[in-house]
């Protein structure tokens, strides 16, 4: 959730699978809008990949990683001049930025990814499926990048750059990969970083994705959410 129009009330945002994104604007009181596909400013759909289109799928044009599907995002002030730009995670694990051209109240969001890096290469999340969000993990005024991955880890990144120029550190590992026994999260972990017990310390919820055979001994999918409270 994010500010995306600066009216003062929170929207949704979200990616999906054909590698759109979405916003559900908000109206206050928790109540949202009709979804509406989020558009660069050249008026296309914003898109690092494949969409689906007439029963096939098609890369968008410009597509920063062809032939993939699916993305996730995050919305942060990377160069602090007031407006909210978007990280962009990719299936594969990469996650690039797509800068935001205008203004808080009217965005305009470039048409050319820019890379993230690590040192002097592009950001990764090892086993893909990058789902990105932010926060202030170690106190230092600084917003950080996590992620989820495909293989149920998720990583830190420390921002280690100035205000307004992010730059990141090697990744941290803060949950382990899944081994799918059910005293941890499974795979295609989302994570939300916010202070779920108000002890003022960051916690984790982190949401998985598991296949488990059900009463008629079938296999069924399904997820849970995982609360890792700081100590």
């Amino acid at each position: 959730m994010a500010d995306l129009d600066g009216d003062g009330k929170l929207d949704l945002y979200t990616g999906c699978f054909e590698g759109g994104l979405y916003v559900l604007p908000g109206k206050g009181r928790g109540e949202f809008g009709t979804p509406a596909k989020l558009l660069d400013k050249s008026g296309a759909v914003l898109r690092l990949a494949q969409y689906w289109d007439e029963n096939q799928w098609r890369d968008a044009p410009g597509a920063s990683f062809p032939g993939e599907l699916g993305i996730g995002a995050a919305a942060v002030d990377w160069d602090d001049d007031g407006d909210l730009d978007l990280v962009l995670g990719a299936y594969k694990g990469k996650m690039v930025l797509r800068r935001n051209l205008g203004t808080v109240k009217a965005a305009s969001f470039a048409t050319v990814d820019e890379p993230i890096l690590v040192g002097a290469e592009p950001l990764s999340v090892e086993s893909g499926h990058a789902m990105p969000t932010t926060a202030d993990w170690d106190g230092d005024g600084r917003w950080d990048l996590f992620s989820g991955s495909d293989g149920g880890a998720v990583q830190w990144w420390r921002n280690v750059g100035a205000k307004g120029a992010p730059q990141f550190a090697a990744p941290v590992e803060l949950v382990p990969p899944s081994t799918k026994n059910d005293g941890q999260p499974g795979t295609r972990t989302q994570v939300s970083v916010v202070d779920f017990d108000l002890d003022g310390k960051l916690d984790l919820l982190v949401g998985d994705y598991r296949t488990e055979k059900n009463a008629a001994g079938k296999s069924a999918p399904h997820g849970y959410v995982w609360w890792f409270r700081r100590p």
